[in-house]
């Protein structure tokens, strides 16, 4: 490494009045210069590190002698000396000052265990022989002692990195804490601009003592933060504090950026962030990366092309080929918490969906069922109405923030299980899904004229030989009973002998399924009662805390709290 180096003023002037026996008096002087190197003009170390310091360009004159033809000068048993606060730190052309490592116990002269501003004392001492020829007289030997001295300052600093600060699981600092009465934290959020969040940390040093700062170069001081996904940060350069809350030269500033939300939950969390001095790590330190919860500003949402039940196109098939609904193809305002938590779902995620509409959340398959179009059965639909807290129906069990979304999950699941047992059954009945009459999609479900009939002993639907419902068919079932109630339904029509398929008093629920009769649970409709059963059993209120990186959210702020 190229060095610079500075002059020290080291000299030494010594006036030698010689007297030599039976010769002219000559009036001779010796000048000892040396130049001293060092790193920089004022050296700092930190604390564990050492600073260098060495002798160039020594040189020593002597002057005043006559102009003769014969003179020799020697110099004899130069002798260096490195001191600093009185212990001797080298005893040739150069010196290394140790610095006490932080907490370490240390003994010995040569380890320097005090921060702060220092000052370094150079002397040198030896002997000048001079020999030269004096008016013809012969030859002349002068000899005296020379010595020089000199002094240089150079610091031992210490460097905290004070933010992020402290522990960011059991002591965490969301927007700011103490550190001797200064601003930190330890977690920090993507913001909610659109399209592309920005994650902003300010990196926070605290150089030590008071009086090195006016020397020390913020330039050897540099910051790393971890990445975010395929993000990776960019960083201003390390500033000595302007704010009018931070003490001015006492903390040292680096802003780190990184725009744009990862595609994956697991990218937020624990990360660590470095300092270094001089290009070696000084000390790091974890912190803690969240999104905003609520924002919309996660990566597109691909498997919202189809829009399904979108308000402007309802009940539409495919949505992708529909005019009005051209504007949903990114799945409009969902909010990060949808895009993120569903990750975590054991369901798949192609058949977790958010719509923009005023519900919590639902099944299609049993909610949306229709004669005319056979809904999705294995998709799970939330709406912008789904809350943070739930109590299912007023009966199940307590269950907040990311726990809430997977008990809803399990609660749909559940429904999505009986829509495909009940169509088991429904068919089984009534002679299997044929290609184009009223069991063609299933078990009817929330529909006042359904299809839960299986046929009599007569084995016609209806009244035997009677075309029931007017259509020019004899004991048929329509694929569109559309013209009810106006018309009667050939199934079950209240002269037959069809057999209903539904569980005494309790329309929609299969005849041959158990009714739960145990706690709260006999005190709702039986679907829904087996599905808060489905959720209370399978999810535990902060089973999912850990994965939720929500701001709010159960890992930020106060653990386990779902709106901190």
């Amino acid at each position: 490494m190229r060095k610079s180096v500075f002059i020290l003023s080291i000299h030494a002037l010594c006036a030698i009045v010689l007297l030599a026996a039976q010769v002219l008096l000559a009036e001779v002087s010796a000048t000892f210069t040396a130049t001293v190197g060092a790193e920089s003009d004022f050296p700092i170390a930190l604390q564990g590190d050492s600073v260098e310091f060495w002798l160039e360009d020594m040189e020593i004159e002597v002057t005043g002698l006559p102009d003769n033809e014969y003179c020799i000068a020697n110099v004899e048993n130069i002798s260096y000396t490195w001191m600093v606060n009185e212990n001797v730190y080298g005893s040739g052309s150069q010196a290394t000052v140790n610095s006490a490592a932080p907490g370490g116990t240390h003994t010995g002269h040569d380890t320097l265990e005090t921060l702060g501003v220092h000052k370094i004392a150079f002397s040198g001492a030896g002997n000048v022989d001079v020999f030269y020829e004096a008016n013809n007289a012969g030859i002349v030997h002068l000899g005296f002692p020379i010595s020089c001295y000199a002094e240089a300052n150079f610091g031992i600093a210490k460097l905290i990195l004070v933010t992020p600060h402290g522990d960011p699981i059991n002591n965490a600092y969301p927007a700011t804490g103490p550190y001797d009465g200064v601003p930190t934290c330890n977690e920090f959020s993507f913001d909610d601009s659109l399209p592309n969040g920005v994650l902003g940390i300010r990196l926070m040093a605290e150089v030590q003592p008071l009086e090195i700062r006016q020397y020390f170069n913020v330039g050897n001081v540099s910051f790393t933060i971890d990445s975010v996904g395929n993000a990776a940060p960019s960083y201003s350069a390390s500033r000595w504090s302007p704010e009018p809350d931070v003490v001015w030269r006492r903390y040292i500033l680096c802003d780190a950026t990184i725009i744009g939300l990862p595609a994956n939950n697991s990218d937020f969390g624990l990360k660590t962030a470095k300092m270094y001095y001089k290009g070696s790590l000084v000390a790091e330190n974890n912190y803690e990366v969240f999104y905003d919860r609520d924002a919309t500003n996660h990566p597109p949402c691909s498997n919202c092309s189809n829009c399904p039940n979108c308000s402007n196109c309802p009940n539409c098939s495919n949505c992708s080929n529909c005019s009005n609904c051209s504007n949903c193809s990114n799945c409009p305002n969902c909010p990060n918490w949808f895009y993120y938590w569903k990750q975590e779902s054991n369901y798949n995620n192609s058949n977790l969906k958010y719509v923009d509409l005023d519900f919590i959340a639902k099944a299609p398959g049993m909610t949306d069922w229709h004669y005319e179009t056979e809904p999705d059965k294995h998709l799970v639909l939330f709406g912008r109405k789904f809350t943070k807290e739930v109590i299912a129906y007023g009966i199940g069990e307590y269950f907040s923030g990311i726990d809430s979304f997977m008990s809803v999950i399990e609660h749909e699941l559940k429904h999505i299980e009986q829509i495909e047992n009940a169509d088991v059954y429904l068919w089984s009945k009534c002679g299997g899904k044929n290609n184009y009459d009223t069991f063609r999609f299933g078990w009817s479900w929330n529909r006042y004229i359904h299809n839960h009939w299986a046929k009599g002993p007569d084995g016609e639907w209806g009244d035997a030989g009677v075309d029931d419902d007017g259509d020019g068919i004899i004991d048929n079932a329509v694929p569109i009973p559309f013209l009810l109630p106006s018309t009667p339904f050939e199934l079950g029509y209240r002269l037959s002998d069809d057999i209903n398929l539904e569980y005494p008093g309790y329309q929609d629920f299969p005849r041959t399924w158990t009714v739960l009769t145990s706690g709260l649970y006999c005190t709702v409709h039986p679907i829904e009662a087996e599905a808060i059963k489905a959720s209370d059993d399978t999810i535990d209120e902060h089973q999912f805390a850990r994965k939720d990186w929500g701001n709010p959210g159960k890992n930020h702020g106060t653990n386990n709290k779902w709106n901190d």
